[in-house]
């Protein structure tokens, strides 16, 4: 089974994200291969109720990377607490609902 089904970001959103930040890295500035990062992280997204797929696939939980600081942020996000990953998802909603 794959585990990210139906929490894809649309191409759209990731379009939209990397025009938003000009098509380079978030972090640390690169232009070239980007890829679309969950802020939230999928497998923590699930697990509170109140987050949704919507949040978890909304631009406002989009983080443009290349894939050395993609890698470095899922490293980051194995070690969030669920009290983290709450905070930073009513963080994102509030982004979501700013935007729309």
């Amino acid at each position: 089974m794959n585990r990210r089904k139906g929490y894809e970001f649309p191409s759209s959103i990731k379009e939209e994200a990397r025009r938003l930040v000009g098509y380079r890295c978030e972090r640390c500035g690169r232009k070239g291969t980007t890829e679309a990062h969950h802020i939230i992280p999928i497998h923590l997204g699930r697990e509170i109720p109140w987050i949704g797929q919507a949040v978890i696939t909304s631009l406002a939980n989009v983080e443009i990377l290349c894939p050395h600081c993609h890698e470095i942020a899922d490293q980051e996000a194995e070690n969030m607490t669920r009290e983290q990953v709450e905070e930073l998802a009513r963080s994102v909603v509030g982004v979501a609902r700013m935007a729309s």
